[in-house]
């Protein structure tokens, strides 16, 4: 990550470590988009987790699925 606030940084890695664990240790890479969106719906649903596009947790997710998505993309070359 780059030029983050050192607490939107800790944020982020924290939701990656929660999207992981929710699929029970999976490599990000080896996920995609299927997988970020039941994680999402999880946290909509059980989490009741709203969107909000100022939240800096919703920045931290908007981060986590760019960052799949680009390792999707490299996994597929």
């Amino acid at each position: 990550m780059k030029h983050h606030n050192i607490r939107t940084e800790s944020v982020c890695l924290d939701w990656i470590k929660r999207y992981i664990l929710f699929h029970h240790k999976t490599h990000p890479a080896q996920m995609g988009a299927p997988e970020l969106e039941a994680f999402l719906s999880h946290l909509a649903v059980a989490g009741k987790v709203a969107f909000d596009p100022k939240s800096g947790k919703e920045r931290a997710a908007v981060s986590l699925s760019q960052s799949v998505g680009a390792g999707v993309a490299m996994a597929g070359q």
